[in-house]
C-alpha cells in the first residue's frame, strides 16, 4: 500500500482556496431583525446582501461563482 505526504496548509492558503469558484450565501440578521441573504467570497469578503434567497444564488451564478449555503 503506497500511502502519501501531505504538506502543511498555512491559514492564508485555506483562505484561498475557492476564490473566484465559490460564493457563501449566509443568512444574518440586520437592524430590526430584517433577513438578509449575504454573498461571502472563499475568503470571508462579503460582496452583496439580498432579502431573497433565490436572488442571492443568482447573483453568484451571474458572476461566475458556485453557490453554496452556509448554516
Amino acid at each position: 500500500m503506497k500511502t502519501e505526504a501531505f504538506l502543511p496548509v498555512t491559514a492564508e492558503q485555506l483562505a484561498a482556496l475557492g476564490i473566484g469558484d465559490v460564493a457563501y450565501i449566509r443568512t444574518m440578521l440586520g437592524d430590526g431583525g430584517a433577513r438578509f441573504h449575504v454573498v461571502c467570497l472563499a475568503d470571508g469578503r462579503q460582496v452583496g446582501a439580498f432579502t431573497d434567497r433565490d436572488t442571492a444564488f443568482a447573483a453568484a451564478r451571474q458572476n461566475a461563482l458556485e453557490p453554496l449555503s452556509v448554516h
